[in-house]
């Protein structure tokens, strides 16, 4: 009898632990909270000593098996990704100050890679080399960054190159905005200086008026619903642009710049309205700056390491929970990237989480048991989405 009970301690300590050791895995990889802050709440919680020290042990053996799944996922993904988005942010790292993270996912957000950049050239180019010849997709998209091009083609002579709309539309609209700043007034007889800027001011509304009526009707040709007549829009919007510079000289440097760029990309962007409208496939880099969003709120965790190798285990943790996370709205609702991609789960070690980082055996010293995995995905999702709330 007393055995019995021992036993049935040993287990609610057990369980008591894991379940304290998930908590501090969800607040640090998906609420962004720093190591004080969850000890704070881990104790408020549990009423027990939880020590930074403990946490910070717990996270660097989370961080270091993520950074192994993370390099497993290409290798496990059964469904083929046709695109691979890619982008780069901003991390800082304490002695390094600030650094750049290539990041690049699918066409169904699955995270398929990270890595911190500090020798942009050389490590950016291995980098996309490993990630491009494992997944070999037939699209390429980024924004307009040159180099990204010259060395995907490099790697995949054959790749179709793949340009984001929503960076074309802040191109126009930021050198719109130039443009009106720019704008100048020639004024006859003694005027006072406000009477003079009063002047100016009206002109440059009155320009930026019909210059955004003219923005708008390029804008709409990248829309989706317009995939099939979206270049007309486009084409259309350039010849108002250069009917109203000839009206307003200010503008002239504006339609230049404007027709340069549009008259480059046209051809591209037609492309892409086809394949958008026959295959679904997206013409933004939304998704990827929606992840790039969520690295940025761990912006200030990431000061706190002090070398890149550190930093990117600590992202690679991060980027492995959000492609596990069960989304809660929008044409996603109800999946994670994992499932969207087809990824083995069993092959890449686990149902969750938790399973395939190993937590169970990195707090209590042994293997996870095969549990029910719908329940424990449903009791997952809901911890993130209470986390999600709170942060």
């Amino acid at each position: 009898m007393a055995s019995k009970e021992q036993k049935n301690n040993t287990e609610t300590r057990e369980t008591m632990k894991l379940f304290r050791a998930k908590l501090i895995c969800l607040l640090r990889y998906n609420g962004g909270l720093s190591i004080r802050k969850i000890s704070f709440i881990v104790q408020e919680t549990f009423g027990i000593n939880c020590s930074t020290a403990y946490i910070t042990n717990l996270c660097k053996k989370v961080n270091k098996n993520s950074k192994e799944k993370m390099k497993l996922i290409n290798g496990c993904t059964r469904k083929k990704a046709k695109m691979l988005i890619f982008d780069e942010t901003f991390p800082k790292i304490k002695k390094l100050s600030a650094t750049n993270m290539a990041v690049a996912i699918d066409e169904f957000g699955l995270i398929r890679g990270l890595k911190i950049i500090i020798n942009r050239k050389k490590e950016l180019t291995e980098f996309l080399n490993v990630l491009l010849k494992k997944i070999q997709p037939l699209y390429f998209m980024s924004d307009y960054d040159k180099s990204y091009p010259k060395i995907a083609k490099n790697i995949l002579p054959n790749i179709i190159m793949c340009k984001d709309f929503v960076h074309a539309i802040r191109t126009i609209y930021r050198d719109a905005r130039t443009a009106i700043n720019q704008v100048s007034v020639e004024t006859k007889g003694n005027l006072t200086k406000s009477r003079k800027k009063e002047i100016k001011n009206l002109k440059k509304k009155l320009i930026a008026k019909r210059l955004y009526q003219v923005l708008y009707r390029i804008l709409r040709g990248f829309k989706k619903e317009n995939a099939q007549i979206g270049s007309i829009y486009i084409l259309g919007g350039l010849e108002e642009l250069k009917e109203l510079a000839e009206r307003f000289p200010s503008l002239q440097a504006f339609y230049k710049k404007t027709a340069k760029f549009v008259n480059k990309y046209i051809d591209i962007w037609t492309y892409q309205m086809e394949l958008n409208f026959k295959e679904n496939l997206p013409t933004t880099s939304n998704s990827i700056e929606s992840k790039n969003s969520l690295f940025k709120t761990f912006r200030n965790n990431s000061k706190c390491f002090e070398t890149k190798e550190t930093t990117e285990e600590f992202f690679c943790a991060v980027a492995l929970m959000e492609n596990f996370s069960i989304k809660t709205r929008g044409k996603n609702k109800g999946t994670s990237a994992m499932t969207r991609a087809g990824v083995d789960l069993e092959e890449l070690g686990g149902q969750n989480f938790f399973e395939v980082v190993g937590l169970e055996e990195i707090v209590l010293g042994k293997k996870s048991k095969t549990s029910n995995s719908k329940i424990a995905s449903k009791v997952f999702s809901n911890c993130i989405n209470i986390i999600e709330k709170v942060a």
